[in-house]
């Protein structure tokens, strides 16, 4: 895929609120978030929570989001995004700060496209063995996603590759090369009749395991028939 173009901004604002107080920014519909990296102080901030949701729904964490603090932009990635999963509501942000001509390694997502005729066709199976691939470039290179046509994919037992995929000339894929991304397999299904045997097997083991624990249980009957009592001593005849 070619790199995005387009240019991400939000405007942030210093923040002095810390720890419980920033409840109250939260509830004004203002973010606190941080700037961190590339060897300079961490910079507190706070930015519309509107406004970020916009942007990152369309940036992600590999594309460039410049913060503009005090009318300065500051290159950045999103790090982390912390959630409040009761309330939908985003409660921190984490942004990196890079260095536009120093190469960082990210992790980036892998979409598929297209129809296999081996599945469609051919009754196969398809699996996608690794969801996010790690590439090296420049941050303003680094792609949103890599995307990947499965409809090369013909045959069952055929495979892509991290060595297959085609070279890019601004970011490098740094995976082995023989990592199997998305691969096609046999569709496996037992038949009605298999199931049936298998389960009449089982019924069958286990009747004759029954039968062999109860005859164990009666032998022990058999011998424990009560021995005849010893015959009582006769008492001695009285002199």
């Amino acid at each position: 895929m070619t790199e995005s173009a387009t240019k991400y901004t939000l405007n942030c604002s210093p923040r002095t609120s810390f720890g419980k107080k920033n409840r109250a920014l939260r509830k004004s519909g203002i973010v606190p978030a941080i700037i961190y990296g590339e060897g300079a102080d961490s910079t507190a901030v706070s930015l519309s929570a509107i406004e970020f949701k916009k942007v990152f729904a369309q940036a992600g964490e590999t594309a460039v989001i410049y913060c503009v603090v005090d009318g300065k932009e500051i290159p950045t990635l999103v790090s982390d995004v912390s959630i409040n999963s009761i309330l939908d509501t985003v409660n921190h942000i984490d942004f990196r700060r890079v260095n536009l001509k120093k190469e960082i390694s990210a992790q980036v997502p892998v979409e598929l496209t297209g129809e296999s005729p081996a599945v469609k066709s051919l009754g196969g199976v398809l699996l996608q063995q690794i969801k996010e691939l790690e590439v090296k470039a420049l941050p303003q290179n680094i792609p949103q996603a890599i995307t990947i046509d499965v409809s090369v994919l013909a045959e069952v037992g055929q495979e892509i590759t991290v060595g297959s995929l085609p070279k890019s000339s601004v970011y490098e894929v740094i995976e082995e090369a023989d990592r199997v991304i998305v691969s096609i397999t046999a569709h496996k299904e037992e038949s009605t009749e298999s199931q049936l045997d298998r389960e009449e097997t089982e019924i069958t083991t286990a009747k004759v395991a029954e039968g062999e624990e109860g005859a164990e249980g009666a032998a022990p009957a058999a011998d424990d028939k009560a021995a005849p009592k010893a015959e009582a001593a006769k008492p001695e005849a009285k002199k």
